[in-house]
């Protein structure tokens, strides 16, 4: 694993953390780490396209908690803004 991918990593797996507690959804420990497994896993590929990061945590979301997949919609207006940071 590289860890020059860190930054996309960082924001797959706080905005993860985000959606849920924003939606009222308790993701246990096992669920964060799951998360944080598949997030150093798709950030690989995510890193050098502009706006792959959402696309990745769509995918990244659908494999830990489906249900969490239309509070994406929360982050759709900022992603740009947070792509230019990553």
């Amino acid at each position: 694993y590289s860890f020059n991918l860190d930054g996309t990593n960082i924001y797959m797996t706080l905005s993860t953390l985000f959606v849920s507690q924003a939606m009222g959804v308790h993701l246990s420990f096992a669920e964060q780490m799951q998360v944080m497994a598949v997030a150093m896993l798709t950030s690989k590929g995510a890193t050098g396209v502009t706006g792959a990061g959402f696309i990745t945590l769509a995918a990244t979301l659908g494999s830990v908690r489906p249900e969490l997949l239309p509070g994406m919609a929360v982050l759709l207006g900022i992603d740009k803004f947070m792509s230019e940071c990553r």
